[in-house]
């Protein structure tokens, strides 16, 4: 489904290099280091009733291998989240692409989420569909964000 055609409108730079994955991450780790101590020290002078106490601090640690893994995607989706227009549709890219065609979408519009204005898709059906980009942070305005929210509206009244 990957077309290169087309026009492919990016998130701002400061969203994409965004500080959380990292503090995810090295929260995860300090987690489970901090897990890892418990359990070895736990297990050096072990007594029947410090048997909970491992299985906690061993739930900890896979708790804090589980956030780094989740910091990793988050990562991903940061750098690789865009929105591309082509003719038979738009993609928006998160995890993975999703082709939504012209003729599904009923309505186009601006809304606040999170912090920030987004151009958010009304299907047909229904459903609503927040794009990854274009969005323009209250603090930090993206200066681009309205010449790419305009595109997507003149490729959808065009194609659909």
């Amino acid at each position: 489904m990957a077309e290169s055609t087309g026009v492919l409108i990016r998130p701002p730079e400061l969203a994409r290099n965004s500080a959380l994955p990292w503090v995810q991450m090295a929260t995860g780790l300090l987690l489970t280091a901090v897990a890892d101590a418990q359990i070895a020290a736990r297990i050096h002078d072990a007594t029947p009733d410090d048997a909970v106490l491992i299985w906690l601090a061993v739930a900890q640690g896979l708790c804090g291998l589980a956030l780094a893994a989740t910091a990793l995607l988050h990562r991903r989706v940061l750098r690789t989240a865009h929105v591309r227009l082509t003719e038979a549709g738009l993609i928006n890219r998160q995890v993975r692409d999703r082709l939504v065609p012209w003729t599904r979408i009923a309505d186009i519009e601006t809304i606040p989420r999170g912090g920030a204005w987004r151009v958010c898709l009304t299907l047909h059906s229904g459903r609503r569909m927040t794009l990854v980009a274009p969005l323009t942070r209250k603090s930090s305005p993206d200066p681009h964000f309205a010449a790419h929210r305009d595109t997507i509206i003149v490729w959808w009244r065009h194609l659909s």
